[in-house]
């Protein structure tokens, strides 16, 4: 079992995460875990990939090509 400390960031390679935004559900390693539901606009920002990739869209830019200009790495 990995110990993860407070507000540490983990990525575990290989690891596959589920989440359900219809039932409000995260299911990892085969255990379920509820959430609260999310707005409307929260729930876009998750699909779009971040608030970074909506306005970088809008403004046209390539995260990849100009992430100064946005903040944020390309990736």
């Amino acid at each position: 079992m990995t110990e993860i400390g407070a507000k540490e960031k983990t990525i575990i390679p290989g690891e596959k995460l589920d989440i359900d935004f219809t039932i409000s559900t995260v299911t990892w390693r085969g255990e379920r875990f509820a959430f609260p539901p999310l707005g409307t606009i929260p729930q876009l920002l998750v699909i779009a990939g971040g608030a970074e990739n909506v306005v970088a869209k809008k403004l046209g830019l390539d995260r990849k090509e100009h992430p100064e200009t946005i903040g944020v790495s390309g990736g």
